[in-house]
């Protein structure tokens, strides 16, 4: 899942179809795996992004300039902090990798949800849709921040709201904060 996390948000920056500072929505109909949902946003070389492909699978990616080093691999437990307006710091867990064309990329991701409620990455995504202020994000390993950026709000709230509705995260989607029965 993170792969494909990681070249949808590319292919959205290197088509110019994600606009420096400003919240871009993309949904891929796909009939035999269920479709994908992605809302990202760059700011300069940096970009972070949510992705949903169905009830019980989303991540959000915070991808750095910096490309790693001929035949570096990283692999590894991350973490990642976010503010959202004048919020106090939250963190998640998350992994960092070093992605397909070289961009260090943290990830979180909540796979095999099953209460939205408990979902750390689904709490995240709706305390951004809300932003008025700002949305700041630090990559961090081992305690230490590694990489940080403030990204702008625009078009936050049309953009995530979009994806949260088509993977049904949006709260009058959910029946007491439980996803619908599987199929």
């Amino acid at each position: 899942m993170r792969r494909l996390v990681y070249a949808t948000l590319m292919l959205g920056v290197l088509s110019g179809s994600a606009v420096a500072g400003e919240w871009r929505y993309q949904r891929v109909e796909d009939t035999f795996q269920g479709d994908n949902y992605t809302a990202m946003v760059k700011t300069g070389k940096m970009l972070a992004g949510f992705q949903c492909k169905d009830f019980f699978d989303i991540t959000f990616s915070f991808i750095t300039p910096e490309r790693a080093k001929d035949g570096e691999t990283v692999n590894g437990k991350a973490t990642i902090a976010y503010i959202v307006d004048d919020a106090e710091p939250v963190e998640i867990e998350a992994e960092l990798f070093v992605g397909g064309t070289g961009f260090y990329i943290f990830d979180a991701t909540d796979k095999g949800l099953r209460n939205a409620e408990t979902s750390a990455v689904v709490n995240f995504a709706r305390r951004v849709v809300t932003a008025k202020k700002r949305f700041a994000v630090a990559g961090k390993m081992n305690g230490q921040i590694i990489y940080s950026n403030n990204f702008e709000i625009a078009e936050v709230s049309k953009a995530l709201g979009q994806l949260l509705a088509g993977c049904q995260y949006a709260t009058d989607n959910m029946k007491g904060g439980r996803f619908p029965a599987e199929k």
